[in-house]
């Protein structure tokens, strides 16, 4: 039994102790043993997936407890908090450790499945804590250190004078384990524990995830969380994902997991996991500069951490051309990037390479390890190029796909991919509102098309009574409220993953990934208003107070023409619709198109499937 930590008493009053005492059937009357005893029969795992947003695979599952309410425990928190009056928390925490691991090695999830548990910081403040405990719990359960992660909460605030989290992630990363913040954002500490503790994973806390997709605030908090994470190479995953538009909005912010019950609720029969989520897999929003990455990927071969220190020597040695090369795990993660410069010391000192080599020194190959900065390939290039620029790191930055190492852009090679893109964009981008132009719409369209299991939702915007105001008030006039509609366009959905395009003249298009029509249609009708509130400024008072002007039509005749407004082709593309082609969509559109001319609010809608 573990010891009372400091300032730790058991109250005599505590009702769960009463409890415990009065059950004279159970072991013994020694309420500490009963309650082990009750914590060891009773107390269970749930299991909650954690999963690539892009690929939809299973990177991990976090266990969860479950139990502590035939414990009458109100919250597991209580039930913690329990353990750690009582003088027991690290018996517990090994007890509940080794159960956890136990049962997540039973499930046969594949060797690339991580599990993540929780951890109670103030473990650190008992006499009889041990990193070996949970050491000889994985090993007993048949799992590697590397493929467990250490949760460690912000909800407790340790004394700094006595211990602290650092020395925590310290203590458990030495012997192979990973380490994660829980609940980031909410805590004592906040980016002063992220400063302090260098975590390998930080999971945002469900406050900032609930209802993100409307609130600004909370994208902005979580974009720049997730902005300077990932500059330090650390993985970021979205806890209480629990719909489909804040699993998108993550996505879009850059996260690189996601957790919630949205894609599966905790679960009791661990043998219902699943190793793919299609359905995520399949909410495709935005578009990737895979193509661009692609070309100028490097692919140096990494050194696991694992090696022997030597061993790295003799890589460097026998690639000369190389100044440093990327570190993974055991299970191809990137850690960092090892420099020669760092090795120098013992490489040119008389007894360096022997003192390295001696096993009594103990020097790790994770000692030299640096930071440096990862992306996604499916990140676009604008992202992956801020990530390096705040870095620091003059390398270059790693890239990966499922969260495992794929290759490397070093600077010069990450400056030419976004200089091919932007190249590219510059080729078909409209000359008047930089917005890509009609063949980067086709192609948009074409792949939508090929997409049939992901709603979307596309619009094609024509102006009215646009050629008598050109004709009126002059071409320069009517650029400018060309101008202004891209500008409202784009301040509109741009920030929502949306593709945006300028078929030419006054036609623009909007496509969306993902998105439902009742959203997409409010949304549609507030820019309408917008641009012809605004657009009325460019009419001369005479023709605001008459609302409208009198200009020649087509056919040479004069005639009274309205005050410019958009009207709106809104296609609806169900998911399962098949059998649908890019020219069956034209003509859709166009038929559409000329029933939104007719329509009171200048809005028609179209279904496909």
């Amino acid at each position: 039994m573990g010891r009372q930590p400091a300032g730790s008493t058991m109250n005599p009053a505590d009702p769960t102790i009463d409890a415990l005492t009065a059950e004279p059937h159970r072991l013994s009357r020694d309420p500490t043993a009963r309650f082990l005893t009750w914590a060891r029969e009773e107390v269970r795992f749930a299991f909650q997936p954690i999963i690539n947003p892009y690929t939809g695979h299973l990177y991990g599952v976090e266990a969860l407890m479950r139990g502590q309410e035939d414990l009458d425990f109100t919250s597991i928190h209580a039930f913690f908090d329990f353990s750690f009056r009582m003088g027991i928390l690290q018996e517990v925490e090994v007890l509940l450790r080794g159960r956890a691991m136990k049962q997540f090695s039973a499930l046969d999830l594949g060797p690339s499945v991580r599990l993540f548990l929780n951890i109670d910081n103030r473990v650190l403040l008992t006499d009889d804590h041990r990193a070996i405990d949970t050491v000889e719990a994985a090993r007993a359960a048949n799992l590697a250190p590397s493929r467990v992660t250490l949760e460690v909460s912000e909800r407790h605030q340790i004394d700094r004078d006595v211990s602290n989290t650092e020395t925590l992630a310290q203590i458990y990363r030495r012997r192979q384990f990973r380490i994660a913040i829980d609940d980031f954002g909410t805590g004592f500490a906040g980016l002063k524990l992220l400063y302090d503790q260098n975590p390998d994973y930080i999971k945002i806390d469900r406050f900032f995830i609930s209802g993100i997709e409307t609130d600004r605030m909370k994208k902005l908090f979580v974009s720049q969380i997730v902005s300077l994470a990932q500059t330090l190479g650390i993985t970021v995953i979205a806890e209480g994902v629990e719909t489909e538009k804040e699993l998108l909005t993550c996505k879009e912010m850059g996260c690189n997991l996601i957790q919630g019950y949205f894609i599966e609720r905790p679960l009791i029969m661990g043998a219902d996991l699943r190793g793919a989520y299609p359905r995520v897999r399949d909410l495709r929003k935005g578009e990737t500069d895979r193509r661009f990455i692609d070309q100028e990927l490097s692919m140096p071969a990494p050194i696991r951490n694992s090696s022997d220190i030597m061993a790295t020597f003799e890589h460097f040695r026998e690639n000369k051309n190389m100044t440093f090369f990327p570190v993974v795990d055991d299970m191809d993660e990137p850690l960092g990037i090892i420099r020669e410069e760092d090795l120098k010391d013992f490489t040119y000192s008389r007894y360096g390479k022997d003192l390295l080599a001696n096993v009594s020194y103990k020097r790790h190959l994770n000692e030299f390890i640096r930071p440096c900065p990862v992306a996604d390939i499916h990140d676009n290039a604008e992202r992956v190029l801020e990530k390096y620029s705040l870095s620091g790191t003059q390398e270059g930055i790693i890239v990966v796909e499922n969260l495992r190492y794929v290759g490397f852009l070093t600077a010069a090679s990450l400056l030419q991919v976004v200089n091919e893109k932007h190249l590219a964009m510059a080729r078909d981008a409209n000359p008047l509102s930089k917005l890509p132009g009609n063949h980067m719409v086709v192609e948009y369209v074409t792949d939508l098309v090929g997409d049939d299991e992901t709603e979307a939702v596309i619009a094609y915007f024509d102006f009215d009574n646009f050629k008598p105001f050109n004709d009126t008030y002059g071409f320069r006039q009517g650029d400018r409220a060309i101008l202004l509609f891209a500008e409202l366009l784009k301040k509109s959905f741009i920030a929502d993953g949306a593709f945006l395009g300028h078929i030419g003249g006054d036609d623009f298009f909007a496509g969306w990934r993902g998105i439902g029509l009742d959203q997409a249609r409010e949304r549609l009708a507030d820019l309408r208003e917008s641009f012809r509130h605004q657009v009325e400024t460019f009419y001369d008072k005479d023709a605001r107070d008459a609302g409208g002007i009198v200009a020649k039509d087509r056919s040479g005749v004069e005639r009274t023409f309205p005050l410019l407004s958009v009207s709106i082709a809104v296609m609806h593309l169900k998911p399962g619709r098949g059998g649908i082609t890019p020219d069956d969509l034209a003509q859709q559109i166009a038929v559409t198109k000329k029933e939104s001319k007719r329509a009171d609010d200048g809005i028609s809608i179209g279904i496909v499937g």
